[in-house]
């Protein structure tokens, strides 16, 4: 009985611990409360990035409205662009490594449709390597 006490004991001191120093989950970033309620515009809004961001938004609790009047904020998607580099290469000059580079530059508007920010770009890259013995098929030109 003794030993359930004192284990008991540890455990909740340890949580207690946790929660008075400020501790979240990794990548926790706590969403302002007049972001509560979003309208996102965008030129496609059936991208595969403004879906996959407007799933995001939705599973932290932000409610993504269908009109901007419904909204005191929003998210203006300026501009989403991609580009690729080699690298490296071969023995036979044949690429090995590509990195893919994706943009994105956006601002935030209030309901009147006055700029709150500057326009600011977040760039994502991620490194491919291209195992040769691995292509089912390629071309020549």
């Amino acid at each position: 009985m003794k030993h359930w006490f004192t284990k008991s004991l540890l455990i909740t001191a340890f949580i207690l611990s946790l929660v008075s120093c400020g501790f979240h989950l990794r990548g926790y970033i706590p969403i302002p409360t007049s972001l509560s309620k979003l309208y996102i515009q965008s030129d496609d809004a059936y991208s595969s990035f403004s879906q996959s961001l407007v799933s995001a938004l939705r599973n932290r609790g932000i409610e993504v409205v269908s009109s901007p009047q419904q909204a005191p904020i929003t998210l203006e998607i300026i501009d989403e662009s991609s580009r690729s580099q080699v690298g490296a290469l071969s023995a036979t000059t044949e690429t090995r490594q590509y990195t893919l580079f994706y943009t994105v530059t956006y601002q935030l508007r209030n309901s009147e449709g006055d700029a709150i920010t500057q326009a600011q770009s977040v760039t994502t890259q991620r490194t491919f390597t291209v195992d040769l013995e691995e292509v089912l098929g390629s071309t020549r030109s």
